[in-house]
């Protein structure tokens, strides 16, 4: 699935799929991705939450219309694999969880437990990509459907490509290689918390590059460097040559910019959210922090090295 800003609004269109030679691979367009899109699906559904049906019903039209289904993989337990599980019936039915879906569902939990509900009398199998987003869904479920969803689980962080570190060097900005700076990437919503990070960097008289939009993206100035959203290749480049990557979100699953820090081999400080604190234990390049002052702490010491 995908979405875009433009494609808000429209109605997802329905394609007709001839019958195909048993082994050939059939794509079907869904729709119902732009919920997802800026400024993120909970800060979306908190404000308006009919735009979480506007995202679950061309999935479901799509689903009502072609449902000669054998395996479905699906990425996000709502708007995808509900709407699938109830009106295509496919013979198996396999859903990610990665993160954003949970926090809706555990913001939600009597229509989390009725999501999940039918999810197990379905028989779908679930892979989410951190034990905390497993242990998250199965806390707001009674003790015996939590059991069922365990059982019929499996952990399994989504995979990511990283290009060689020496791939991303930009040789149009020096500034990049000359003066250290510390790097945040995401989408700043309010529990991602861009705005703890700037504090503690200005803090430390460190300088920030913030990556990414949202509605709670700290103010510019003479520290912190707002610079928008930005294709995952320009994104890399600011991440391969920051002297750190730091990530102050409250919740997440398994944060792919983490993983993306650590192939570059770029340090990262964290707080404890998601498998990062379990990540921690077997790598030393990942540095914990629980408080905007450790942060601040953290944050000088490593500038006075990378000086």
């Amino acid at each position: 699935m995908g979405g875009s800003r433009e494609g808000r609004g429209k109605r997802a269109p329905l394609r007709a799929f001839p019958e195909r030679p048993p082994g050939q691979v059939q794509v079907s367009w869904m729709g119902g991705a732009s919920t997802f899109g800026w400024p993120g699906v909970v800060e979306r559904s908190r404000h308006a939450p009919w735009k979480l049906a506007g995202a679950i019903m061309p999935i479901a039209r799509a689903a009502r219309a072609v449902t000669q289904f054998d395996h479905v993989v699906a990425h996000w337990i709502v708007p995808s694999a509900w709407p699938i599980a109830l009106f295509a019936h496919p013979r198996s039915l396999e859903v990610w969880a990665h993160g954003a879906d949970v926090r809706l569902l555990t913001a939600m939990p009597v229509f989390a437990r009725s999501v999940i509900r039918r999810l197990l009398e379905a028989h779908v199998r679930f892979v989410f990509v951190a034990q905390p987003l497993l242990d998250a869904v199965a806390a707001v479920l009674d003790e015996r459907r939590a059991r069922a969803l365990v059982a019929a689980s499996r952990i399994e962080p989504a995979p990511i490509d990283v290009p060689p570190r020496d791939t991303l060097s930009d040789p149009r900005d020096a500034d990049r290689r000359t003066q250290p700076y510390a790097v945040w990437v995401g989408r700043a919503t309010r529990d991602k918390r861009a705005d703890l990070a700037a504090r503690a960097a200005r803090d430390a008289g460190v300088q920030l590059v913030v990556v990414g939009d949202g509605p709670a993206l700290p103010a510019s100035d003479d520290l912190v460097r707002c610079v928008g959203r930005l294709p995952r290749v320009e994104a890399l480049r600011w991440i391969a040559h920051a002297s750190a990557l730091v990530s102050t979100s409250e919740i997440e699953g398994s944060p792919t910019v983490v993983r993306e820090a650590r192939a570059l081999g770029v340090p990262v400080v964290s707080f404890p959210a998601g498998d990062v604190e379990e990540a921690a234990r077997n790598d030393d390049g990942i540095h914990l922090v629980r408080s905007e002052k450790e942060l601040s702490r953290w944050l000088r010491a490593r500038s006075q090295c990378s000086t």
